[in-house]
């Protein structure tokens, strides 16, 4: 999945693939998706995805069923004669047991039957459908989005970003989609008073959260000191009574340093005086 120029790989699947298919498969949680869900796209085969390792097995063995039970290839859908049909993908790809052919086209005049033609297995192969009209609004974005992707795919064949930007800008804006050239704008609406309305104070009651109440009284009633694993209450108390044990000491050692000065001061007499030395 590490792939450094997509755009020139999907260009050399559309060169070689000639009369090829090619099948892709992502394994694990973070394949390249994109590069090979287009891959098998440009190759006219599938991708498939296996996001759990322990289910390749199952998963390759129904890829092998599934290619060995081609339905129908070299499909072409045919219009009714003078219908200006715009159609996605235009290039339409073989379908292979249990999948289904899904395109999304555009017509200016209605459309209520289509053939579709192609092979099975070696002999030829046609079926009529009758078209359902629909109001659902959801269809045109659809479109959009399938032709988007198509002028996109374009790039790998040769096409600038000049000549397919004004296309894609206006399908974008149009049918308000993302693309590499449009995003979506999210707009705040904010609430303002009517001009000539007076204001008013109320009081809002603040929400709590889920499972929590509103405790009276002392705010502080409610809050409790976390547990941690060091005795820190202990220790200040500890460290407390150090601190007055060693203050009565200091207190100790300097009366009694006090009460041995005075002792000497009674009997101790300076030599040129008659006044007791000071200590």
């Amino acid at each position: 999945g590490a792939v450094g120029d997509e755009a020139r790989l999907f260009e050399l699947i559309n060169q070689q693939l000639g009369d090829k298919r090619l099948f892709t498969v992502g394994i694990g949680s973070a394949p390249n998706s994109y590069f090979m869900r287009k891959a098998a796209q440009f190759g006219r085969g599938t991708f498939t995805y296996i996001a759990n390792p322990n289910d390749v097995a199952p998963q390759m063995n129904a890829l092998f069923n599934k290619l060995e039970s081609p339905v129908a290839r070299e499909l072409v859908v045919n219009w009714p004669q003078g219908t200006q049909v715009e159609q996605y993908p235009q290039r339409v790809p073989d379908l292979y047991a249990g999948e289904p052919l899904m395109m999304a086209f555009r017509s200016e005049q209605p459309v209520t039957s289509v053939d579709v033609s192609g092979k099975l297995g070696t002999r030829p192969w046609q079926q009529s459908a009758q078209a359902a009209s629909s109001t659902d609004n959801s269809l045109g974005s659809l479109w959009a989005r399938e032709k988007i992707e198509s002028l996109l795919d374009t790039l790998s064949e040769g096409r600038t970003e000049e000549e397919i930007r004004p296309q894609v800008l206006a399908l974008g804006l149009v049918h308000h989609l993302l693309t590499p050239y449009t995003s979506l704008v999210a707009v705040d609406k904010e609430p303002v008073k009517p001009i000539g309305t007076s204001s008013q104070d109320q009081a809002i009651a603040n929400l709590m959260p889920l499972g929590n109440t509103m405790t009276l009284g002392n705010p502080l009633s409610s809050l409790a000191f976390p547990s941690t694993a060091t005795p820190a209450e202990l220790l200040s108390m500890l460290a407390t009574a150090m601190l007055i044990l060693a203050a009565l000491v200091a207190w100790l050692q300097r009366r009694q340093q006090r009460l041995d000065c005075r002792k000497q001061m009674a009997i101790a007499v300076r030599p040129d005086t008659t006044e007791p030395a000071g200590c």
